[in-house]
C-alpha cells in the first residue's frame, strides 16, 4: 500500500485518465514522457494524433519490476535474466522477443517488445505506484511532435500539451530526474550478445563490463561513472 496519501490520490487519478483513453504526461528516470493504456485503442490513436507519430513505429514500455518484465519477455537468452536483475532499475531499455502475455499494441512487427524498469526519483514514487497497480507495461515516448527535439522538462511539457484535449496533465512538477538524457536501448540476441540501438544514460562500457564473468556482480554503489544512483 502506498503510504503517501497525496501521491496515492495522484496515482489513482492518473490510472483513471489512462482507462478513459487519455494520453498522459508522466515522469521517468530520464526525460518527461507520454503514455496511454495499451489495451485501449482510443488511447493509442490519441497518442498517434498528439505526436503525429507513424502507427507502425514501435514503442518502448515501462514496468515496475524485473520479474514483471520477464513475464512479458520470451525466455531470456544466455545470462540475461541474472544480468537484468543487476542492471535494473536503470535508464536502460531492453528489446527482446515478446511473450504471449505482452499487449499486442506494444509488440513490434518482428515480434519483439522493448521494456525498462525505471530508476525513478523519490519525488516520483507515485508513478511507480501506477506501474505496480496496473501490472502491465506502460508505453512511453518523448514529448514532442514526431521528428522534432524532445522536450526536456516537465513544466515545458505541460505547457506544450495544455491546449490538447486528449491529454491528461498530472498536478505535479518533476523538478529532478536521475539522468538528463534518453535511456540507453539495447537489443538482445539468441546467443546472449547484444547490439546498442541507442546511446543514452547507461554507458556502453558498463554494459560490456557486466557481460564479462570477472566483472559480473559489480554493486550499484560503484556505478556513479555510468549513471546516477540514489
Amino acid at each position: 500500500m502506498f503510504r503517501d496519501q497525496a501521491g496515492a490520490g495522484l496515482a489513482l487519478q492518473f490510472i483513471a485518465a489512462l482507462h478513459a483513453g487519455r494520453v498522459c504526461l508522466h515522469p521517468t528516470d530520464t526525460l518527461p514522457g507520454l503514455t496511454f493504456d495499451p489495451t485501449n485503442e482510443f488511447g493509442r490513436r490519441a497518442l498517434i494524433a498528439v505526436k503525429g507519430r507513424p502507427e507502425t513505429k514501435p514503442l518502448l514500455a515501462l514496468v515496475a519490476t524485473p520479474a514483471l518484465a520477464r513475464s512479458f519477455f520470451a525466455p531470456l537468452p544466455g545470462d540475461w535474466q541474472r544480468l537484468l536483475g543487476l542492471l535494473w532499475p536503470a535508464p536502460l531499455s531492453v528489446v527482446w522477443r515478446a511473450s504471449n502475455q505482452a499487449p499486442k499494441a506494444l509488440i513490434a512487427a518482428d515480434g519483439t517488445i522493448g521494456l525498462r524498469v525505471p530508476l525513478l526519483h523519490p519525488d516520483a514514487a507515485w508513478f511507480h505506484y501506477v506501474l505496480e497497480r496496473l501490472e502491465i507495461p506502460l508505453p512511453t515516448t518523448s514529448v514532442n511532435r514526431s521528428g522534432e527535439p524532445a522536450i526536456t522538462t516537465f513544466a515545458a511539457a505541460s505547457a506544450f500539451l495544455k491546449s490538447e484535449e486528449r491529454t491528461y496533465l498530472p498536478a505535479w512538477d518533476q523538478r529532478l530526474t536521475l539522468a538528463q538524457q534518453t535511456s540507453t536501448v539495447i537489443r538482445l540476441h539468441p546467443d546472449g550478445t547484444f547490439t546498442l540501438l541507442r546511446a543514452g544514460a547507461v554507458a556502453l562500457e558498463y554494459l560490456h563490463s557486466l557481460t564479462m564473468p570477472s566483472c559480473c556482480g559489480l554493486p550499484k554503489s560503484q556505478l556513479a561513472a555510468f549513471y546516477p544512483v540514489p
